[in-house]
């Protein structure tokens, strides 16, 4: 048989595509499938983002809002929960403090901020809105708005370019000006239409951004007829005294979640869509969440997403991802990925310096941090399918590594295609061949599950704990007058 021939090549800028937008074709980027990989943290190379640890899993009621702070040069944390507020020393150990006794914990807990040096947060049952010090104590405790919506889930608020806190509320946004009492602030400053319901806000740097939607049933169980709903963009220049905005867009998803500005751009996550739109442009979808995408989770409240460095970062709602979205390099190229593996179902995100905050729920609710101090653990990828010109018989695949293997470091390798499985997944370790940086996978197969002779496509998954820098794939070629492919 003739010497093998290299027939694929992944290298460089190929991991740095990120998701493709569908799961069996390659579009724009060559995953279907990503686990633990941030393409900005060793760029050109396949490695595994940093490790995540549990701070805390004392914690009685499940994490809803995370608010970095400074305590006389200490950075802390403040975890809000629907019925604690707890305060968390940002770095090693994470002492955690029960600091509910000094503010207002009797109502589920609907939105914070950190406003003119103030803990701002409000409530849902009696719509009420507070502001307290950092760090927070009881005797500080002022209510400054009432009398607003009680029936929303989320309240999210934002500071726009006249310096004033904005609030969603609502078919209504209220204003805050005065963080130490009710005086000058409003109630329904700006009115959208009965009917639709604020979902988030952003200053963009030159309007107050809104995004809105009539369904009424925003639940994780309750989503509402796919596409149906009316959903509404708005943009209001709040220093020209108006109390209508400037633009409206107006397009169709099952609802709304969050609204985040890249370079310039407004980005709306929808239940069915990424939305991209600026008040002179209309919003034009950019990426689908249904079935046939490599991401079906958006975001379901704006508190589920975070943005730090230009990426967007959301929590998955049925699985223990979170998901990203952007370029750290302004201006280049946005990328889709999945940079961490939460423990468990995550319900909100952060960040403080450089470190990254993830709540989640369940029976053991906890913090959980990532930072480049801890032990990176692997990462995973398949590709879509990659279609040849011609048939080929496999000979072989080789993985090189950005170094040598080291203790404890494996490399997992496995091949199919549509008809089949082309070689077996193979695990090579440390212990197994030693401090090799190529290492080489001959065809396998499982007993009683013969491999395919032939391929015309392929696609690709390993798991690796050391960084990759490059994957081939060398074979045979098959003549094309062949019937046995």
């Amino acid at each position: 048989m003739a010497n093998p021939v290299k027939i694929f090549e992944l290298k460089g800028e190929d991991f740095a595509k990120g998701y493709s937008y569908f799961t069996d074709f390659p579009f724009a980027g060559n995953m279907s499938q990503l686990a633990n990989f941030d393409p900005f943290l060793d760029y050109g190379y396949f490695a595994p983002s940093l490790g995540g640890t549990v701070t805390d899993d004392t914690k009685t009621s499940t994490p809803k809002f995370i608010t970095s702070f400074t305590d006389s040069g200490t950075a802390k944390l403040y975890v809000h929960t629907d019925d604690k507020l707890y305060e968390v020393l940002d770095g090693t150990p994470y002492t955690t403090t029960d600091k509910s006794s000094e503010i207002n914990v009797t109502e589920e807990v609907t939105g914070v901020a950190s406003f003119k040096s103030r803990y701002i947060y409000n409530r849902a049952g009696d719509s009420k809105t507070f502001s307290n010090l950092f760090p927070v104590a009881s005797a500080s405790n002022v209510e400054i708005l009432s009398s607003g919506n009680t029936s929303e889930h989320y309240k999210p608020m934002a500071v726009a370019l006249d310096k004033n806190l904005y609030i969603c509320d609502g078919s209504q946004i209220d204003q805050i000006t005065n963080v130490i009492g009710t005086s000058n602030n409003t109630v329904g400053y700006y009115s959208i239409e009965s009917g639709m319901i604020s979902r988030d806000l952003v200053n963009d740097g030159h309007y107050l951004v809104v995004v809105a939607d009539n369904n009424s049933s925003h639940t994780r169980t309750s989503t509402g007829s796919t596409g149906s709903n009316r959903c509404l963009v708005l943009f209001y220049d709040v220093n020209n005294g108006r109390s209508t905005a400037d633009y409206i867009y107006e397009f169709n998803d099952s609802y709304v979640s969050s609204v985040k500005v890249l370079d310039g751009a407004v980005y709306i996550f929808g239940k069915d869509n990424l939305w991209v739109c600026n008040s002179q442009t209309p919003p034009k979808a950019i990426f689908n969440f249904q079935a046939g995408s490599t991401i079906t989770e958006p975001p379901q409240y704006a508190y589920q997403v975070h943005q730090r460095n230009n990426v967007i970062y959301w929590c998955g709602q049925t699985n223990a991802k979170i998901y990203a979205f952007g370029s750290k390099v302004a201006g280049t190229k946005k990328v889709f990925f999945q940079p961490f593996n939460n423990n468990s179902q995550p319900t909100c995100i952060s960040t403080s310096g450089d470190n990254v905050y993830i709540g989640s729920e369940g029976s053991n609710s906890m913090l959980n941090v990532f930072n480049a101090s801890q032990t990176k653990s692997s990462a995973s990828f398949s590709t879509c399918y990659f279609n040849l010109e011609q048939p080929y018989t496999f000979a072989f695949a080789k993985v090189v590594c950005k170094t040598k293997l080291t203790s404890g470091q494996s490399v997992s390798f496995g091949m199919n295609s549509l008809v089949g499985e082309i070689t077996d997944t193979q695990t090579k370790s440390y212990a197994q061949i030693g401090a090799k940086q190529s290492i080489i996978f001959n065809k396998a197969s499982d007993a009683g599950n013969p491999p395919v002779a032939n391929f015309n496509e392929f696609n690709l998954s390993i798991e690796s704990s050391p960084a990759i820098s490059k994957v081939e794939i060398w074979g045979y070629p098959v003549d094309n007058h062949d019937q046995t492919v």
